[in-house]
């Protein structure tokens, strides 16, 4: 009988990636992004249609909020990119955020 392997630990990365559809709760959204943020993680956040843009947006902005708490600032860029429409497999626009930590010296509030 052999032993058992302990489980592989995945390489550390500082990057998340974290898909935001229509039903996305958008306080627990910026709630965890802050938190990833906090934790030393960039997350990439991706939403596929009109409503899940829409709560990525508001989760964005609450994220910041809540970082701005804890002097901490961030920006995020978003890029457009094909997808593949889960229900229809028509070829739909992704939305993909990358999140990023300022320094303090470039903190500023808009």
């Amino acid at each position: 009988m052999s032993k058992k392997q302990p489980p592989t630990q995945p390489a550390q990365d500082s990057r998340l990636i974290l898909t935001v559809s229509a039903r996305t709760n958008d306080v627990r959204l910026g709630d965890s992004l802050a938190k990833y943020v906090l934790s030393g993680k960039e997350p990439i956040v991706t939403a596929m249609g009109a409503f899940a843009v829409n709560q990525m947006v508001k989760g964005l902005a609450i994220a910041r909020g809540r970082l701005l708490q804890n002097d901490v600032s961030i920006q995020w860029y978003s890029s457009l990119h094909d997808g593949v429409g889960r229900k229809d497999g028509k070829h739909v626009t992704v939305v993909r955020t990358k999140i990023v930590v300022m320094n303090k010296e470039n903190l500023e509030v808009v």
